[in-house]
């Protein structure tokens, strides 16, 4: 039984491909645990833009110095809903909540 080269490059090649893939699964495991925690730190934050009629996103409608609290760098934003058209008043605290993505 002659063995050619082109079976031992394809032997290769296939074991090649084998090590490429084993560790796979565990990298999965891993990318599956990290989303959860990102998920589960998303939700546990309050959305400071949700929407409390409907929960969808709100836009910054205007930003101001809170009228009390200004001096400590408070903030009073304004938001409207595109969805259900509410507007309403939100305290931010720069120090403290987390950034606003517009």
């Amino acid at each position: 039984m002659a063995v050619s080269i082109s079976d031992v490059l394809s032997i290769f090649s296939s074991i090649k491909d084998w090590m490429r893939l084993k560790p796979l699964p565990d990298r999965v495991d891993a990318l599956e645990r990290r989303l959860a925690a990102l998920e589960a730190r998303r939700s546990s934050s309050p959305d400071l833009l949700a929407c409390s009629r409907c929960g969808m996103r709100t836009l910054v409608v205007s930003e101001r110095p809170h009228p009390t609290f200004g001096g400590f760098g408070m903030k009073q934003l304004t938001v409207s809903c595109p969805s259900c058209l509410t507007q309403s008043t939100r305290e931010f605290d720069p120090a403290k909540d987390p950034p606003l993505h517009r």
